[in-house]
């Protein structure tokens, strides 16, 4: 007990100086900092550089970020101002515990503290800002402000000004190098009105050429003046003016409406010593500082939870995206030896990094959307938790030339999970992600758990099931996916659309008939052939009444079914059987199958004439369906003994049979040679 006292002692007093070291002064009424660290010429300074941080609040600052300053390490208050607090207007439910600020940099430092977490006033508000601290002077960088566009007049300069000004919903601010943009820094909806502004540094005296391009419509002003209107993108500079300018700094604006997609412009000059027009470079704006934050500390605890994040990549399939991404929990490694760290990634997973080991995990989140993220620190000193709410969706600022990630990496790491605490929409993306890395064990098995979950979404689920259903049939695994197929109870809301996905693979993979009757039949009572689903669902089930033993019942199903132009049907039918003998001929077993179900799907009533179930079991030997494919061959050739492909498919079945089971298929030699004495193929040898 005295050990144990001593170890918490120690830790504790190794923890303390080490954060008021890092940090410097705390100020007074703020319960949460971090450090912010620049990596900038601090000496040569010359008062109107700035720079901008974005950091994690773990929750606690205020909403609209009122509470969030900036002061050197020394204590000293420098100007400020919150550019953007979530991801922007709109984006997720605006709980996104992220903040994006810029703040004037002081000369020869290079340390800072953004603190936040100040209730101390009434209205649970902060102190208000010292004088001349409540924001930076824009002179570099430049400031895009992005309003949504409701609609107003926008066919000149004027218009467009004052529509920006009339705006009164805010989508975000940032601070960029330069007036050139291809992709919003927040989201890519259309209908927003945008507003770039910098003091761009004229090098020389002279006439300077400005050429503008923007995605519909802008207006460059140059030092108040509205001197160039531009409609529309382009690629060259036909839109263009020329403004006569002394050195030094000019004000520039560029207003831009954007009606759809991402919004593209730029704008570029001619300099009096140039001849050409290039994109006004960032140094001509003034090159911006980029703070990176720090650890997250707490007033009075030695220890507070935190994490640092890493995008890296994001996989594609099904026209959507799954994320992973590194966390890592930034402890120093001293107390990494003594600290367990606990993940919770708010998507019903967890992880655990022991003491000692590494004190990071790579995760993977298989959709959009907002996410709690709680971190854990369990130590003797005392445990810490804190959550912070993220938002999980492309990495928009390298969209240019995104991250992309192998779907095989992203399914290992997904193969891991408590399948039990994912989301029914989480199981069909899971499902679909194992399908594109191939993963066919770890795919059968979210399968499974998608099929008898209660409330997945039915389309979303039908997708990830039938993907799924044909890649298992199409790799050996259909006994496994009929598995799979039999856990979506009868009552779901995926029926009858789930047993019309099973019944091929039963009729066409397995041989199991019977069942494939007992499956249909509680559908196929009064419903509309007319309708696609029903049609293709009565189709199988006359098809597997027949296989069963029961033809006339079969043939009564299939002849029910309409048919269009059918006094072409002789005609098209047998082109209909030469498109698939020919994928025969080719061993392209796949589009055969394809133009099967036309055929059959076009007209049911062949089926019952025997070819195209004798063409349907070449397909399923060549898919490698041998013993399934003589299954068919033998219980049409029963069911309908009068049928001319009679014959045939006895031969085709005591071959195929007798490939696993040799008496079978002697016993089906015999047949024929009772039943078709004077047919050729009776005689030995067979096919």
């Amino acid at each position: 007990m005295l050990k144990r006292m001593v170890a918490i002692l120690v830790l504790a007093v190794a923890l303390n100086p080490m954060r008021a070291a890092a940090g410097g002064a705390w100020m007074e009424g703020w319960n949460f900092r971090r450090e912010l660290e620049v990596n900038w010429e601090a000496e040569k300074a010359t008062g109107d550089e700035l720079a901008t941080a974005q950091f994690y609040t773990a929750g606690h600052c205020a909403a609209d970020g009122q509470d969030i300053r900036v002061a050197t390490e020394a204590g000293q208050w420098v100007p400020s101002h919150v550019l953007l607090m979530g991801a922007g207007a709109d984006v997720g439910s605006g709980n996104i515990d992220q903040a994006s600020i810029v703040f004037s940099l002081q000369k020869g430092v290079r340390k800072y503290n953004v603190f936040f977490g100040n209730a101390t006033q009434p209205d649970h508000l902060a102190p208000a800002p010292p004088k001349g601290m409540e924001d930076v002077l824009y002179k570099w960088g430049v400031l895009l402000e992005t309003r949504s566009y409701d609609g107003q007049k926008v066919d000149n300069p004027q218009q467009l000004q004052e529509a920006f000004e009339h705006s009164k919903k805010a989508v975000g601010k940032a601070l960029v190098d330069r007036m050139f943009l291809g992709i919003s820094p927040f989201d890519d909806r259309p209908n927003t009105l945008m507003r770039l502004s910098g003091s761009a540094f004229a090098p020389g005296e002279g006439m300077y050429e400005f050429a503008g391009a923007v995605q519909n419509r802008g207006a460059l002003f140059v030092d108040g003046k509205s001197v160039l209107w531009v409609p529309g993108l382009v690629g060259d500079v036909r839109f263009n003016a020329k403004v006569e300018l002394k050195r030094g700094r000019h004000e520039l604006v560029l207003l831009a409406v954007n009606f759809d997609g991402e919004p593209r412009l730029s704008v570029g000059w001619k300099r009096p010593d140039s001849d050409k027009v290039e994109v006004i470079n960032k140094e001509a704006f003034g090159a911006l500082g980029r703070a990176s934050a720090g650890p997250l500390e707490e007033r009075g605890k030695p220890l507070t939870a935190d994490f640092s994040q890493e995008y890296l990549g994001e996989c594609f399939f099904e026209n959507h995206y799954s994320h992973r991404y590194k966390f890592e929990a930034p402890l120093p490694p001293p107390l990494a030896k003594a600290v367990k760290v606990e993940w919770d990634f708010g998507d019903g997973q967890r992880a655990i990094n022991l003491p000692g080991s590494a004190m990071g995990v790579e995760h993977v989140y298989l959709s959009d959307g907002e996410y709690a993220l709680k971190v854990s620190y369990l130590n003797a000193a005392g445990n810490d938790t804190q959550t912070t709410h993220l938002l999980v969706r492309r990495n928009r600022a390298s969209l240019a030339h995104p991250p992309t990630d192998d779907a095989l990496r992203q399914s290992g790491i997904v193969a891991r999970y408590e399948r039990d605490k994912l989301s029914g929409s989480a199981l069909a993306w899971a499902t679909m992600l194992h399908r594109e890395a191939k993963a066919w064990n770890a795919m059968l098995a979210t399968a499974g758990d998608l099929a008898r979950h209660h409330d997945a979404d039915v389309h979303l689920m039908m997708q990830a099931l039938s993907g799924a259903s044909d890649s298992a049939q199409q790799n050996g695994l259909a006994a496994q996916m009929v598995k799979v197929w039999d856990a979506v109870p009868k009552n779901s809301k995926a029926q009858p659309h789930a047993a019309v996905r099973e019944a091929p693979l039963l009729l066409y993979r397995i041989g199991d008939f019977a069942k494939a009757v007992a499956l249909l039949e509680p559908y196929a009572h009064q419903r509309d052939p007319h309708d696609a689903t029903a049609r293709n669902l009565l189709r199988l089930y006359g098809q597997a009444l027949v296989l069963s033993g029961k033809p006339d019942d079969g043939k009564h199903v299939l002849a029910g079914l309409p048919i269009e132009q059918p006094e072409r049907q002789p005609a098209m039918t047998g082109a209909m059987a030469r498109t698939v003998e020919y994928f025969i001929t080719e061993k392209d077993w796949q589009s055969g199958e394809e133009a099967w179900e036309k055929w059959q799907n076009k007209f049911p009533d062949e089926f019952a004439e025997g070819y195209s179930v004798l063409l349907q079991s070449k397909l399923m030997e060549l898919a490698k369906y041998p013993e399934a494919a003589g299954k068919l061959a033998e219980a049409f050739a029963l069911a309908v003994p009068h049928s001319s492909y009679a014959p045939q498919l006895l031969d085709r079945a005591s071959r195929l049979q007798g490939l696993s089971d040799p008496e079978k298929g002697r016993a089906l030699r015999a047949l024929l040679k009772e039943k078709y004495p004077e047919d050729p193929l009776s005689q030995d040898g067979g096919e």
